[in-house]
């Protein structure tokens, strides 16, 4: 009894399934009886009508596939048909546009014929293909919106990256505030600041503010800004000006009035900053007033000709854009230190340094008992560092020794005689710079090279210590003694 109830449960499972295996088989039928999708599908497109024809049933399961279901080929087609361009640029969108892939054929047709019928050009889509990706109705909610407006709306564009509720937020701003105004908030202010509506829009969207700002706040504040010869240009830039009240910006451009030049970005700086600035301008309006340009300004500073400023500005391009004042002053501090017109042209890259850091170079050099040297105050700051340290160990080993010639003697234990022999025939070994030249030594008298083998091949005193330690290093891998003559003529490493 136990196994024929079992048998008759299995049988009554076998028959539910067969029969659910009938329906997926003809997934038409299933549909047709059970399914909603069998009633016509207003703006949905099956893949038999034409895109101009988008009204269609779904007849069967592979029409709902095909328009319902988010197919990379589907949606490349589909994007092809409607936008005409090829599949690589398709290929392209959509790895910028990712959303895009998680969209049926049928969300995107809707999308697009929403667009159309906003009066939104296919040229307009082309550029902004992010909107065929909006879920469902939400396109359309937004479209319907800025309807309101009776505007352009492929000026508007940029507003539909705003969420639902920013979006009629915008919309409410643009049409109040206007009853003294022929337009409405946006219409104003792009002809007020003569730009589009569109990169209006682009700016507002980054810049909410604007949209709260009452409109007669925002003309009087730019009308100051205009009598005071700020460009629309300078304002689209710097929209954050207009958070100012209306007399801290008469206010900063009263100061700036003297200097006839007014730059929009110091209205945020503190009045410390802006005295300063204020201060600079005066100070190059006052160098500036005896010559045309800044090339008359260096070339009568510097005492050159056209052409040798030429070959400054070839250096240094940017020494034209550079603040007058900080140069004026630049050039007094490196002439007042014996530094000539013609060091500074072939040294034309100190002109670009901080003024402060090459004064406090010049105190360092002087502290250190160094005349300044424009090659050593051009240098970077790891470089400076590093002359200084040698410098300072040099004076350590010759306050022991007295000079270079006493060091050589002591260091290699030799006669002096041999010494002024070879000093007299090869005075420049005085001037190698002693830290190395302490460094070479070291290295020979520990290989057991003596005093009077290395004096008596001097050539050797010039060669850098890491190079003198490889080719030993080499030569004793090599299974050969070193030798002084081997050290100096071995191919270079």
């Amino acid at each position: 009894m136990c196994y024929l109830s079992k048998y008759l449960v299995f049988l009554i499972r076998r028959g539910f399934l067969l029969k659910h295996q009938r329906q997926l088989l003809n997934p038409a039928l299933s549909l047709c009886e059970y399914s909603p999708l069998s009633i016509p599908q207003d703006r949905m497109m099956c893949k038999h009508v034409d895109v101009v024809d988008h009204t269609c049933k779904v007849s069967n399961y592979n029409d709902y596939l095909f328009n319902y279901n988010p197919i990379i080929w589907i949606l490349t087609n589909t994007l092809v048909e409607i936008l005409g361009i090829s599949k690589l640029e398709i290929k392209k969108i959509l790895n910028k546009n990712p959303q895009l892939k998680k969209r049926s054929r049928a969300n995107i047709l809707n999308n697009y014929y929403n667009l159309i019928e906003a009066g939104i050009q296919i040229d307009t889509i082309k550029n902004n293909v992010w909107l065929l990706a909006y879920e469902n109705n939400k396109l359309l909610d937004k479209l319907n919106c800025i309807k309101v407006l009776n505007m352009d709306n492929n000026q508007l564009i940029p507003w539909l990256h705003l969420t639902q509720v920013e979006l009629a937020n915008y919309v409410y701003y643009t049409q109040q505030d206007t009853d003294s105004y022929m337009f409405n908030r946006m219409e104003y202010l792009s002809h007020k600041l003569e730009c589009s509506i569109k990169q209006l829009c682009e700016i507002t969207v980054l810049n909410s503010f604007l949209m709260k700002i009452s409109l007669s706040s925002v003309d009087k504040k730019l009308n100051i800004l205009f009598e005071y010869n700020v460009n629309n240009t300078d304002i689209l830039k710097n929209v954050w000006v207009l958070r100012y009240s209306e007399n801290h910006i008469r206010h900063i451009c009263e100061l700036y009035k003297d200097t006839g030049r007014l730059n929009i970005k110091t209205i945020r700086c503190p009045l410390k900053i802006i005295s300063r600035a204020i201060q600079k301008n005066q100070v190059e309006l006052s160098l500036m007033q005896h010559y045309g340009n800044i090339s008359e300004y260096l070339q009568n500073k510097l005492k050159i000709n056209e052409e040798k400023l030429n070959t400054i500005i070839t250096k240094v391009p940017d020494i034209l854009r550079m603040n007058i004042a900080k140069l004026d002053q630049l050039i007094n501090i490196l002439q007042a230190n014996k530094i000539t017109s013609e060091e500074i042209l072939w040294n034309a890259q100190i002109l670009s340094f901080n003024v402060e850091n090459i004064r406090k170079r010049i105190q360092i050099l002087k502290k250190e008992g160094l005349i300044p040297n424009i090659i050593i105050l051009s240098q970077s700051e790891h470089m400076f560092n590093r002359y200084i340290e040698m410098n300072a160990r040099r004076q350590e080993i010759l306050q022991e020794y007295g000079n270079i010639k006493n060091y050589l003697i002591k260091k290699l234990d030799v006669d002096e005689e041999l010494i002024e022999k070879i000093i007299t025939k090869y005075p420049s070994i005085l001037r190698i710079n002693i830290i190395k030249l302490s460094g070479v030594i070291d290295i020979l008298r520990q290989n057991g090279f003596t005093g009077d083998e290395i004096i008596r091949s001097h050539s050797i005193l010039y060669f850098k210590p890491e190079t003198i330690y490889k080719r030993i290093e080499m030569l004793k891998e090599s299974g050969i003694t070193p030798r002084i003559i081997l050290l100096i003529s071995i191919k270079k490493i």
